[in-house]
């Protein structure tokens, strides 16, 4: 029985060293050049490291990634004044009047508009108040039942 225990002491000895061993080995670096064309925040450093290759890290020069794959440009100023209307009529919903009911369909993000009878009239009417006071909402925004 001794001799059981002293060739498992042995065997788990050589498995401890076998490990120290496989942890004391240098992490792999890679580097990585990104489409940013900033040269300073263009190199990117991959770190590996054989002790949890699960987890990788990331790092750049200044410690953080400059380059998200986002563009960033200017919204024209036509595009917000158009979402400020629409967010503006959103708010107002829903609209119940003599010639029409408006409502906004958020699953398909759009308005809903019920033309109350004598339709072709009320949708005339529709169309006036529309161009009126929100000019920039274009009608394909809205789906007429």
């Amino acid at each position: 029985m001794l001799n059981l225990i002293i060739q498992n002491s042995k065997n788990k000895s050589i498995t401890q060293q076998k490990n120290k061993t496989f942890n004391q080995t240098n992490p792999q670096n890679y580097q990585i050049k990104t489409n940013k064309l900033d040269k300073s925040q263009n190199n990117i450093n991959l770190k590996v490291s054989p002790i949890n290759e699960s987890k990788l890290s990331v790092a750049s020069d200044e410690n953080e990634v400059g380059f998200t794959g986002v563009k960033e440009e200017p919204v024209p100023k036509e595009e917000t004044d158009k979402l400020d209307q629409q967010n503006k009529l959103i708010n107002q919903l829903p609209i119940d009047n003599d010639f029409f009911r408006l409502d906004f369909d958020y699953r398909k993000a759009f308005f809903i508009v019920r033309v109350k009878e004598p339709k072709e009239k009320n949708q005339k009417k529709f169309e006036d108040w529309l161009k009126e006071n929100y000019p920039l909402i274009s009608k394909d925004q809205f789906i007429f039942q």
